[in-house]
């Protein structure tokens, strides 16, 4: 499954997507909104959107 993850913590987006892809998951890894914002644009293929509320440069009800 293609998961993107966005977290502002490096240390949890590291956990996080290294225990999604153990699972088998493909993750697209985000630590900024404006970023991720930009990336779901463009990418058609996502699945899921994993975000914590609120992340530098947008919301997560933005995403």
């Amino acid at each position: 499954m293609r998961v993107m993850l966005v977290e502002p913590s490096r240390v949890g987006l590291k956990l996080m997507s290294r225990m999604l892809e153990e699972m088998g998951h493909d993750v697209s890894p985000f630590s900024e909104g404006d970023a991720a914002l930009a990336y779901l644009h463009t990418s058609t293929d996502i699945e899921v959107l994993i975000t914590s509320f609120e992340i530098p440069g947008a919301s997560g009800i933005q995403l």
